[in-house]
């Protein structure tokens, strides 16, 4: 193939294009931030409340993370270094 060739470009963008993906950094994770249902499985690295209708179940609090639970319920949580979850039985917002 030479470098006159239309496919020789097509290669070579595609090639950029998949090493770009493998070294981009990671986004924020979306989490759900006002907690009133069943929330499961998420990774938290902002402010999430739960309040007392709402339920997490197997939240993993990253660094920068923080989870208020307000009288709500949370289950299995993982809580990384510099993340936080602050635990109260009244909603006091």
């Amino acid at each position: 193939m030479n470098r006159t060739s239309p496919y020789y470009f097509r290669r070579s963008v595609l090639s950029l294009l998949i090493s770009a993906l493998i070294y981009a950094q990671p986004g924020m994770a979306a989490f759900t931030t006002n907690v009133i249902g069943v929330v499961n499985d998420e990774t938290v690295d902002g402010n999430q409340r739960v309040d007392e209708r709402g339920t997490t179940n197997n939240t993993h609090i990253i660094n920068h993370g923080r989870q208020e639970v307000y009288g709500g319920i949370s289950n299995s949580s993982i809580i990384e270094t510099g993340g936080e979850q602050l635990v109260s039985i009244h909603a006091r917002y």
